[in-house]
């Protein structure tokens, strides 16, 4: 759409259609004007008989290059919110630090199961082994997000799924500490089991409460996994498969 002059545009107009009628109108800003396929075609701007339209030959288009699907919309608005974030945090101090946590990997995942579950480990042969994948995934506490896929053929043609969880600790270093674990459920070809195994753990420290941090904390560990390994991987082996970050 534009106002007083054709070259000002100001925003685009979604048409919903239902029975090849319009139904429904939505001035968006998603795709921006400029980027916009338009129809070069202008209401009530035709001097001898307002009524009619004024079409600019210019801009004319078929019909079907201007409709897009309501899915295309949603991953356009979708895609414009990401960049406003973005463009709103540009030039905000970081307001959190990512590091080392002062535990191991086993250390974090434990202490992680047993604050998720009021203080008690699960009995690890009916929480950590499953001749059914998805028996052990949806066992998982509530807090547990899936991160990533791996997979490295060399050991097993079936794909790792990676997992993070947090629990939150006291500490002297900041007002705030959550500790993160990554771990994976994989499939164990010599038990013919899918089992539980940390990975690695991080600890994100702030002044204040921060909002979950799970793909943050999984994409620092990923790069120490990368450089340094952990207890059930080298870096070679690491590096060696195809690792697929959820996006």
């Amino acid at each position: 759409m534009a106002q007083g002059d054709k070259s000002n545009l100001l925003g685009v107009a979604y048409a919903s259609v239902e029975e090849g009628k319009i139904s429904g109108l939505s001035l968006c800003i998603v795709p921006t004007p400029d980027s916009a396929i338009r129809s070069g075609i202008y209401p009530g701007l035709n001097e001898v008989d307002p009524h009619l339209n004024e079409v600019d030959p210019g801009l004319n288009v078929k019909k079907d290059q201007v409709i897009i699907t309501e899915e295309e919309f949603q991953r356009k608005e979708e895609e414009f919110q990401r960049k406003k974030e973005q463009l709103l945090n540009l030039g905000k101090k970081e307001t959190y630090q990512i590091g080392l946590s002062g535990y191991d990997e086993e250390q974090a995942f434990c202490y992680a199961l047993r604050f998720l579950n009021d203080g008690k480990l699960p009995d690890p042969d009916d929480f950590c082994i499953s001749n059914n994948f998805n028996n052990l995934e949806s066992s998982l506490p509530s807090d547990t997000i899936k991160v990533a896929t791996y997979v490295n053929k060399e050991y097993s043609t079936k794909i790792i799924y990676f997992y993070v969880f947090s629990f939150t600790e006291k500490t002297t270093l900041a007002k705030y500490q959550e500790i993160y674990s990554l771990f994976s459920i994989r499939w164990d070809e010599s038990d013919g089991l899918w089992i539980l195994n940390p990975w690695y753990c991080c600890s994100v420290l702030s002044e204040e409460p921060q909002a979950p941090l799970h793909k943050e904390a999984a994409n620092w560990m990923f790069k120490g996994l990368a450089t340094t390994g952990c207890l059930i991987a080298s870096v070679d082996d690491f590096k060696n498969g195809t690792l697929e970050i959820i996006k």
